[in-house]
């Protein structure tokens, strides 16, 4: 393995470890669609709303505009529970799903254009 994929593997580990601290800041600054599809994508299962607004310490409110936005462009899915009427899942439709994956993709793209501009020593010291 490069040290260019070593970096971005390290770098994704220390995105997961700091999710809730640093990343999560950084993250409030953009709060919105992508960060609803992304929630779902990393959950791979179905949600409700409540359980979206949780996970992405959202208000309900807010999750509910963003989830009328993201039905509108195909990219979730609603699912009414088959036990429970009152229970509306929410999972990603193949549209939402390409779209994060496409972003991901992309910007793994950009941190390895990053390491590769710092070098080998740099990208260590980071």
């Amino acid at each position: 393995m490069c040290y260019i994929d070593s970096a971005t593997e390290e770098f994704k580990e220390m995105l997961r470890l700091f999710k809730k601290g640093m990343m999560t800041q950084l993250e409030q600054v953009r709060r919105g669609e992508n960060l609803v599809l992304r929630t779902l994508f990393h959950e791979e299962i179905s949600l409700t709303s409540k359980e979206i607004a949780d996970k992405a310490e959202l208000t309900p409110p807010r999750v509910a505009a963003i989830l009328l936005s993201l039905e509108a462009k195909d990219e979730i899915i609603r699912e009414m529970s088959t036990t429970d009427r009152r229970k509306t899942f929410i999972k990603l439709s193949k549209t939402g799903r390409s779209r994060v994956a496409s972003d991901i993709e992309r910007n793994v793209q950009k941190l390895n254009f990053a390491f590769e501009k710092m070098g080998e020593v740099h990208t260590k010291e980071f």
